[in-house]
């Protein structure tokens, strides 16, 4: 199907999902569009389905990131952490199969089709601190930075393992990815600087 073969609703979803760099049904409903215009577009190749209910534009290619972003995408209240986070920044040679994500007590915790998601529950003002995004073919990924990552690892070492979060700490520090006095602030608001002070100490570069 060209495009000039499309109807001008089909026309103005394209227009939509190329501004927009990803759409779902309840979007366009939102719009009195009829969401099973996505399906119809992807159906023809105009467009691509990620996933059940989400829509990307067709030029869009997959990469390293694909789940990280699909996360992104179906929790949008959610944010990369923990070991995922370490994967995103090279910190370490793990490879979950789940996606660790953070979110806040009490929020909705969705169950995406394509992907495992392993939920941490972080309070304030632990859960809203160094969050960076960046942006994969525009779509927007969130992820902790490198001296957060680090002080949610040594916080959350019953879970991750004590050695993978003094290896992402001496990785860090040796390749000069952030700075001790940023990771010792990161602590301190976690509430584990008792935990990972001797590590530190340990690693004076």
């Amino acid at each position: 199907m060209k495009h000039s073969s499309l109807s001008p609703l089909q026309k103005q979803v394209l227009k939509l999902i190329q501004q927009h760099k990803s759409l779902r049904p309840r979007d366009l409903e939102a719009m009195n569009i009829p969401g099973e215009y996505l399906w119809q577009l992807a159906q023809s190749g105009h467009i691509k389905r990620l996933e059940r209910g989400l829509y990307v534009p067709v030029e869009w290619q997959e990469n390293e990131h694909i789940s990280l972003i699909q996360a992104c995408q179906q929790v949008p209240h959610g944010v990369i952490c923990l070991l995922s986070a370490l994967v995103f920044h090279q910190l370490t040679l793990e490879n979950p199969f789940e996606v660790w994500m953070a979110v806040p007590p009490k929020s909705y915790r969705p169950r995406p089709e394509s992907i495992a998601v392993r939920y941490f529950q972080m309070s304030e003002p632990t859960f809203s601190r160094g969050i960076v995004t960046t942006y994969e073919q525009g779509l927007p990924l969130r992820v902790y930075n490198i001296p957060k990552t680090i002080a949610d690892c040594f916080r959350f070492r019953n879970k991750i393992g004590i050695e993978v979060a003094v290896m992402a700490l001496k990785e860090a520090l040796t390749h000069h990815r952030c700075s001790q006095q940023a990771i010792w602030e990161y602590a301190l608001i976690n509430r584990v600087p008792h935990v990972i002070y001797p590590y530190l100490v340990g690693l004076q570069l």
